[in-house]
């Protein structure tokens, strides 16, 4: 026989409590995260900023610049809902870094004008360092 569950959605505060996401291993954007060199790549991403901005702002890690790259192209996003992905997404904060998920936004959608521009010159020493390799 039927049985009807409760139909009342549950309020937000009452799944609070001591709820913990588990990643699974076998996501997607977790297997591909293991397929990418970001050590090398922050090397290049942080040697391009020697110098200190005058506003005192830090710039973000090579991680979530070039994590929300990725992230935008793989899905075909806009720059606002790349960051309206990662804001909802534990799997894809966990992409760009992040330990823990967070309910705000990453970054402001401008940002990504920004690691656009930088991935032009990480992409040139990219391929030289590939090429020095090669050679080797």
């Amino acid at each position: 026989m039927y049985s009807e569950d409760n139909m009342n959605q549950i309020k937000m505060k009452e799944m609070e409590g001591d709820y913990k996401i588990k990643l699974d291993p076998n996501n997607r954007w977790i297997k591909l995260e293991k397929n990418i060199p970001w050590d090398m790549i922050e090397k290049i991403y942080s040697s391009k900023f020697k110098n200190k901005r005058k506003d005192g702002a830090r710039p973000k890690s090579s991680r979530i610049a070039f994590g929300s790259l990725i992230i935008k192209e793989i899905k075909r996003l806009t720059d606002e809902e790349t960051v309206q992905e990662i804001q909802e997404s534990p799997y894809l904060q966990y992409f760009i870094g992040y330990k823990e998920f967070r309910h705000q936004k990453p970054f402001d959608p401008s940002m990504m004008v920004h690691f656009r521009k930088k991935i032009h010159t990480w992409r040139t020493e990219w391929n030289k360092r590939n090429n020095r390799r090669e050679h080797e």
